[in-house]
């Protein structure tokens, strides 16, 4: 498939004490523009970026209320806004891997609704949200970001919980001066019965610690619950745990990070807890990975990672090695480069041996601290694997050019 595609969008974004809000006009989101949403990759698959009709939609529109409860201080936001509470709860995945913008790339899921926070003396702090999903969209009737539970992973359709409302609420503590433990509970609505289930319930732990010297420690666990009505549906109520472990360390321009996760076949929730070659989210799996960064002088940085994996129940197995460089070639032009190989082997379940590797190489030009412009090229080179709906291997290249300016 061949195909040049221009996409534009113009962000006004309107702020007061009390009042915020964003309209944003172009053709990047919405039924057949551009990226298609915010929040999906699975449906992009086999389809080009696409010039659509030109559309307009409301990215936020919020009011803020600031008092005090009970002798306590109080937040509270009224309207259209972003929330967002872990990676393994809810986190709204980046589906535009290259485009550098905050309203794609902050994590957030737009709710119509209300969110608020109190404290609770020096190192506590409540937060509640309660309000609609998956019902925001442009003029031409596309959804900015679609909830669809499970999709990421490649989950068949029958079995994706199409959230349209959301209810929960975080419980931050300190730990000491140097860490913080989140509790959470979400629950996630809809309207239509998907595999025997119209809500998901999502419970999670989240440590984080600084142990000094440059060493962060992370942790966390979870379950989810797929329910009717208030019954728990007995085919979501095992093999649905996560528990994930991580440790950091910064020194002397090196940062070295290492982790293991656990997410079994029946853990579902909206968020984003990795990319394996072209997939998101995968369950019913056990994986370790590292990561590295070095800085070489003035010019030069060094990075790369590695994740080797395999399945819980099942025989497959996956490995993951990504390196590259960003190299400043003068005070305006910087060169990044980068290699990635994915490989799925022993039969993955319902993913078979597929392997991924992806080469690129992109430049960007300093135009300034509100001025953004990139210029990259990818090769995707993929084995043993063919999009479903078309049975094509995706080959092939992708030449690609962002400009951004702030006003």
């Amino acid at each position: 498939i061949d195909t040049l595609t221009v996409l534009h969008e113009l962000g006004l974004k309107l702020k007061s004490k009390n009042v915020g809000g964003t309209v944003v006009i172009g053709n990047m989101v919405g039924s057949g523009n551009g990226f298609g949403d915010q929040a999906s990759i699975q449906t992009q698959f086999d389809s080009p970026y696409k010039t659509g009709n030109t559309s307009i939609y409301l990215h936020d529109l919020y009011a803020t209320l600031d008092d005090s409860l009970a002798g306590m201080g109080f937040n509270a936001k009224i309207g259209r806004q972003g929330v967002k509470v872990s990676p393994y709860v809810m986190h709204r995945l980046d589906n535009t891997s290259f485009f550098e913008n905050e309203r794609y790339d902050n994590g957030e899921y737009a709710i119509d609704g209300v969110t608020f926070t109190t404290g609770f003396g020096g190192n506590a702090k409540l937060m509640g949200f309660l309000g609609t999903t998956s019902s925001q969209q442009t003029t031409n009737g596309g959804i900015v970001q679609p909830m669809r539970i499970g999709a990421e992973a490649f989950i068949p359709g029958a079995n994706v919980l199409q959230a349209a409302r959301t209810m929960g609420a975080t419980l931050d503590f300190g730990v000491g001066e140097n860490g913080g433990l989140k509790l959470s509970f979400v629950d996630f609505d809809a309207n239509t019965t998907f595999a025997g289930r119209n809500r998901q319930e999502v419970i999670g732990a989240d440590l984080n610690f600084k142990l000094g010297g440059g060493i962060n420690l992370t942790a966390g666990a979870g379950t989810s619950t797929g329910k009717l009505g208030n019954s728990t549906v007995a085919a979501f109520d095992t093999d649905n745990n996560r528990l994930n472990a991580g440790v950091a360390f910064s020194a002397a321009g090196a940062d070295i990070t290492a982790g293991y996760r656990r997410v079994e076949a029946n853990y579902f929730a909206p968020g984003d807890w990795g990319r394996t070659g072209i997939y998101r989210n995968l369950q019913n799996l056990t994986a370790f990975d590292a990561n590295a960064k070095f800085k070489l002088g003035e010019t030069a940085t060094l990075n790369g990672s590695f994740m080797k994996g395999e399945e819980i129940t099942g025989t497959g197995e996956v490995e993951m090695f990504r390196g590259g460089i960003d190299f400043k070639i003068n005070s305006n032009w910087t060169l990044m480069a980068s290699y990635e190989d994915t490989k799925f082997s022993n039969a993955w379940s319902a993913i078979g041996n597929p392997n991924f590797k992806f080469t690129t190489l992109g430049f960007g030009y300093d135009l300034g601290a509100n001025t953004l412009f990139k210029l990259w090229y990818q090769y995707s080179d993929t084995a043993n694997f063919s999009f479903p709906s078309a049975g094509v291997n995706p080959n092939g290249s992708f030449i690609a050019a962002q400009l951004s300016v702030k006003f």
